[in-house]
């Protein structure tokens, strides 16, 4: 029960709404989206993708602090 709790209080402290969670997951998205382009060696899908997990991490970060 205390691991139970441990893990809803994680999840609660880095998702504190609901788009907090869409960025995060937005996130992850363009990061495996990056990887899969620079082993297909496609530089300007790398750039797009990276830049894209940039400002997800960015608007995931400022709603954290928002909260």
């Amino acid at each position: 029960m205390k691991v139970r709790k441990l893990l809803v209080e994680l999840f609660n402290a880095m998702f504190p709404s609901a788009l907090a969670y869409a960025n995060f997951m937005c996130m992850i998205g363009f990061l495996l989206a990056m990887i899969s382009s620079a082993q297909q060696k496609n530089p300007l899908l790398t750039v797009i993708s990276a830049l894209g997990t940039l400002y997800c991490l960015n608007e995931w970060e400022r709603r954290i602090k928002n909260a």
